[in-house]
């Protein structure tokens, strides 16, 4: 068994618990920590670590006010953290990640690459849920959301009032 350090990147896609992962994360950095397993602050927004995606999705709706994320910031920022914290392994977890993968896979590519660069080993945990369970998630989302459905495939509740 290897001792390389390894960065897992958890790209849940939206409506698959991510949020509920990611609010445990934040909450367990400490005790994370002491195993070894950094959660970084590096790249992270709304407790996901969007900051490295949307770098590579220009006006992403999620991204902060000011100036845009960039990577050749980011990667050194989080090479350091990791550096400094000695654990062995990195997390990163946002949604970003599958749309930047559906949207632009060239970029989502090049993001693989540049993470590569930081580490002996990356892996990718994937979250998936059957799609039925999925389009019934993302309906109530879009009903408990009201300002969603005028932007949405799923605008239909809009005819309704």
């Amino acid at each position: 068994m290897s001792n390389a350090r390894l960065l897992l990147l958890h790209i849940g896609r939206h409506k698959t618990g991510t949020t509920a992962i990611q609010q445990q994360l934040q909450r367990l950095q400490k005790p994370l920590l002491r195993r070894s397993i950094l959660v970084p602050e590096t790249g992270l927004h709304q407790q996901q670590h969007l900051l490295f995606p949307a770098a590579l999705l220009p006006n992403h709706p999620a991204l902060p006010e000011g100036e845009p994320p960039d990577l050749d910031r980011l990667l050194p920022n989080l090479q350091a953290e990791w550096q400094s914290s000695k654990a062995q392994c990195c997390l990163l977890s946002s949604e970003v990640f599958s749309e930047l993968a559906f949207r632009r896979p060239d970029a989502a590519q090049e993001l693989l690459q540049r993470l590569a660069t930081i580490t002996e080993r990356l892996h990718i945990l994937q979250v998936v849920r059957p799609l039925d369970a999925f389009i019934l998630s993302a309906i109530k989302h879009q009903l408990r959301n009201d300002h969603l459905l005028q932007q949405s495939p799923l605008s239909w509740a809009a005819h309704c009032r």
